[in-house]
């Protein structure tokens, strides 16, 4: 078992622990995006049940890395990534009573220094749920994405060729690159922050799969929920913030277009991290959006009258 106590335990504690809990704030994301139906683009997004928890949303760096010290200053790797142990995967459970179709998914990443690498890198699968738990039969795997064209401290967008169907409970999984050192991590809730039920799992170098809580030792009622968050295709055209004008729009590979009679009116568009990667003033209803890296984007329309039109696009 994996030995690790939190930071927030009495210094008493951590007197007798072998490795040291540490939070590393920097880079920190924002917010997740949105959970399932807030837009009427072409895909929603499914998230663990605390990202949408009050621990959550009232934080206003809501996503973190975690990583160990074993026996500093010797550097033992992600909790949630690569690490000394040589941990193989990095699974979300989802429990689901639906007929899902899985078409991609989200996963906020963070890479070392040591992670450029063009020749290994990362990909996502998909398990049923076996009967003690954990993922047992492999429903599908995405398309793989090299370490040095992963988009660090953003959500990088993994796809289903063909999509992926479920019925019942699933996990999502991160295939961490197999290249020696701490390369990759990927973003979790905060340790005080999770949902009700044990969620995050990983699967050991032995190939055997256990809890993240339980094989890192972590006290009583702590736990993680990761940032690995299932795409699928659109089936609605309403939107749960009713606060918030609906943007229509559609998306191909090359053009955000853009349904409005607002000519001339301002359009904004921001990735992840909340940069601004687009500016401009909507003449035509094509925007070009060829340049941008794939991942999640939230687009802002200021039209007509000051009224504002939000919206979120996948670019693949």
């Amino acid at each position: 078992m994996k030995t690790l106590l939190l930071i927030f335990v009495l210094m008493s504690e951590l007197a007798l622990a072998q490795k040291t809990f540490t939070n590393q704030n920097n880079n920190t994301p924002p917010n997740a995006v949105s959970n399932h139906k807030t837009s009427n683009t072409a895909y929603d997004t499914l998230k663990p049940p605390s990202f949408s928890a009050a621990c959550y949303t009232t934080n206003n760096t809501p996503n973190t890395l975690y990583f160990t010290d074993y026996y500093a200053p010797r550097d033992s790797g992600f909790v949630t990534g690569n690490n000394v142990y040589g941990d193989l995967e990095k699974a979300q459970l989802y429990y689901n009573s639906n007929a899902l179709t899985i078409v991609g998914c989200l996963a906020m990443v963070r890479i070392a220094s040591s992670g450029n690498n063009a020749l290994v890198g990362s990909l996502i699968k998909i398990y049923d749920v076996n009967g003690n738990g954990k993922p047992g039969v492999l429903l599908g795997t995405s398309n793989f994405i090299a370490q040095h064209s992963l988009v660090n401290n953003a959500y990088n967008t993994f796809t289903f060729t063909p999509a992926i169907n479920v019925a019942t409970d699933f996990f999502v999984s991160y295939v961490l690159p197999n290249n020696a050192g701490d390369t990759t991590g990927i973003y979790s809730t905060y340790s005080n922050c999770h949902s009700s039920q044990i969620l995050a799992v990983e699967k050991a170098v032995d190939n055997s799969w256990g809890t993240i809580r339980g094989n890192w030792n972590f006290p009583t009622s702590v736990d993680i929920d990761l940032a690995l968050l299932p795409l699928l295709p659109n089936t609605t055209t309403t939107i749960d913030e009713n606060t918030v004008n609906q943007l229509n729009y559609t998306i191909t590979a090359t053009s955000l277009i853009v349904n409005t009679s607002n000519r001339n009116a301002r359009i904004s568009v921001y990735d992840m991290l909340g940069n601004l990667v687009i500016n401009t003033t909507l003449t035509t209803s094509h925007i070009n959006i060829a340049a941008l890296n794939s991942g999640m984007y939230c687009v802002v329309l200021q039209g007509n009258n000051n009224e504002v039109f939000k919206g979120k696009f996948v670019k693949w």
